[in-house]
C-alpha cells in the first residue's frame, strides 16, 4: 500500500507583503502604541501566512495523484490520515499473522489485548470468522505536558478475505481517531472518520473522510468541519466549512482533474474573495499555479495577484518555486515580493527552505521540517528598519499552529546575547485567524487579527488597530 507524509496546514489564502504603507485603519487610538510595536507586530502573522499558502501550492502543483505520496496540503490531512491508517493496519496484521487460531474463531472474538501503563497505551484485536473483518484499536492516554492532549483513540478495520497468512488481497476499509484535549486549550476535541469506497486488488483508490474539529469556547471559531472525498480515477474535492460564534461562515473548496489540473476558490468570513488554478509537475516536471484574492469595497487594500513557476530537478526530486506577487492598495500603490522555495526529502524527513525577500529590503529564510508525525518550523528574519527576529511554529494536525517570535535590535545585539525588545506567541486558527499576546518594554498587548488584513492590539479595555499589510 502506499504511504503518506505529514505536512503542513494550509491556507487559501496569499503571501503576505510587508512595505512602507502608512497605516490609515487608525478607528481606535485609546490605546497608545509605539510605531515599533505596531510595525513588528504583523510579522509573526505575515510570516506564518507566508508558509501556510507556499505548502499548499506545493502539494498542488507537486503531484496530480493525490493519493499517492505527497496528497492534498490541508483541509481533511489526507498525508496524516492515511499514513496513521496504514502504519496501524501494518501492526494488525502483525498480530494477525502470529494468530493461526483466528480460523478456528466463531463469531467476533477478541483475539489480542495489552494495556501497558508505563507508557499509556492500550491496543486490542477483534476477528470475525464470519465476515473476515479484523479490528485493530489503539488508545494512547498519557503524554508530555507540552502536548496538551488528554487522550487519543485510533480504530481501523480490514477485510481480509478469509485468507490470513497472505495479505496481499486484504482492503483496508475504515479509519476513526479520536483527539481530545486540555481543558483552555484552544482545541477541545478532534474527530475523523474514513471510509475506503474503491480498491485496486489491496490498493486504497477511493475514499470519503470529513474531520470535525471544536474549539474551545474563548476563540472565534467555534466548528471546523473538513471533506474530501477522492474516486478512482484521481479526481475529487476536497473542502472547508468553518463556523464562528458570531453567526457567520466561511468555506474553500479545491476540485482536481486527473490531468494534474484544478481550481480552488474560497471566501472568507469578512467577504473576501479567493480564486485560482493550477497544473502540477507531473507530466513534465513544469508547473504553474495563479491566485487572484478580491477585497470588498471600502478596503484599504483592492486585490492581490499571485504566479508561480515550478519545477521538479531530477534525479533527486528536488522541488522548486518562484513566486512574484503583487498588492494593490485603494490608494494606487502597488507592492511585490518574490518569495524562493525549495523542498527536498531525505530519510524521512521533508525540509521547505522559503527565501523571502520583499521590496522594502525586508528578507529573510524560513525552513520546515516535516516527519509522519510533525511539523516545525525556525527561521530568520531581518525587518526593513533592521530589526533581527528569530521565531519557531508547530503545526497541527486540524490546520492550527502556534507560532512564537522574538524581536532583537539587530542581528549584532542577538549575537551578543542580548534580551529581545518584543516577545510575541499567536494561536492560529485553521482560517489563519490569529489571537495571542505580545510584550514590550514591560507591558503585555493582546493580540487579535483577522484573516483580511485587520487587526488591533489591546490592552486593560483600550484598543489600537494596525493594518497587516503595509
Amino acid at each position: 500500500m502506499r504511504t503518506f507524509k505529514l505536512l503542513l496546514a494550509a491556507s487559501f489564502f496569499s503571501f503576505i507583503f510587508y512595505g512602507c504603507e502608512v497605516d490609515p485603519t487608525s478607528n481606535d487610538d485609546s490605546l497608545e502604541v509605539s510605531q515599533f510595536v505596531k510595525d513588528q507586530a504583523p510579522v509573526g502573522w505575515q510570516l506564518n501566512k507566508t508558509v501556510v499558502s507556499g505548502s499548499e501550492m506545493k502539494s498542488l502543483t507537486q503531484n496530480s495523484d493525490y493519493l499517492e505520496d505527497e496528497g492534498v496540503e490541508g483541509l481533511s490531512k489526507m498525508s496524516a490520515l492515511k499514513s496513521n491508517a496504514l502504519l496501524l493496519n501494518k501492526e494488525m496484521k502483525q498480530y494477525v499473522s502470529k494468530m493461526q487460531i483466528l480460523g478456528k474463531t466463531n463469531g467476533d472474538s477478541l483475539l489480542f489485548f495489552e494495556d501497558n501503563t508505563v507508557i499509556g497505551v492500550r491496543k486490542g484485536l477483534y476477528y470475525n470468522s464470519e465476515t473476515s473483518i479484523a479490528r485493530y484499536y489503539e488508545v494512547k492516554y498519557k503524554f508530555a505536558a507540552w502536548r496538551n492532549i488528554e487522550y487519543d483513540s485510533s480504530h481501523v478495520t480490514a477485510f481480509l478475505n478469509f485468507t490470513l497468512d497472505y495479505d496481499g488481497d486484504d482492503q483496508l476499509k475504515t479509519l476513526h481517531q479520536l483527539q481530545t484535549f486540555e481543558e483552555g486549550f484552544f482545541v477541545q476535541k478532534i474527530q475523523t472518520n474514513a471510509e475506503v469506497t474503491d480498491w485496486d486488488e489491496s490498493d486504497v483508490t477511493g475514499i470519503i473522510a470529513t474531520t470535525d474539529a471544536w474549539y474551545e469556547s474563548g476563540r472565534q471559531l467555534s466548528h471546523l468541519k473538513q471533506m474530501v472525498e477522492i474516486k478512482p480515477d484521481e479526481s475529487g474535492t476536497l473542502r472547508e466549512d468553518f463556523d464562528f460564534r458570531d453567526g457567520k461562515t466561511a468555506y474553500r473548496q479545491v476540485t482536481f482533474k486527473n490531468d494534474g489540473t484544478g481550481t480552488f476558490e474560497k471566501k472568507t468570513r469578512e467577504g473576501i474573495l479567493v480564486s485560482g488554478t493550477f497544473d502540477s509537475v507531473e507530466d513534465d516536471l513544469q508547473g504553474s499555479y495563479s491566485e487572484t484574492i478580491d477585497f470588498p469595497e471600502g478596503r484599504y487594500i483592492d486585490k492581490i495577484v499571485k504566479n508561480a513557476q515550478v519545477s521538479v530537478t531530477l534525479p533527486d526530486s528536488i522541488f522548486n518555486a518562484d513566486f512574484s506577487e503583487a498588492v494593490y492598495f485603494e490608494s494606487g500603490r502597488v507592492d511585490s515580493e518574490r518569495v524562493a522555495l525549495q523542498v527536498s526529502e531525505e530519510a524521512g524527513v521533508t525540509t521547505s527552505v522559503f527565501e523571502i525577500t520583499k521590496s522594502n529590503g525586508a528578507h529573510g529564510t524560513l525552513t520546515i521540517n516535516e516527519t509522519e508525525n510533525e511539523s516545525n518550523l525556525d527561521g530568520n528574519w531581518i525587518s526593513f528598519d533592521g530589526s533581527y527576529i528569530v521565531l519557531s511554529a508547530e503545526y497541527y494536525f486540524d490546520g492550527s499552529s502556534h507560532l512564537h517570535y522574538e524581536v532583537f535590535e539587530s542581528e549584532t545585539a542577538y549575537d551578543n546575547g542580548d534580551d529581545p525588545l518584543i516577545v510575541a506567541d499567536y494561536y492560529f486558527s485553521p482560517d489563519q485567524t490569529c489571537t495571542g499576546t505580545l510584550s514590550y518594554e514591560g507591558e503585555t498587548y493582546d493580540v487579535n487579527f483577522n484573516d483580511s488584513g485587520e487587526g488591533e492590539l489591546s490592552q486593560g479595555g483600550k484598543k489600537s488597530g494596525i493594518n497587516l499589510f503595509k
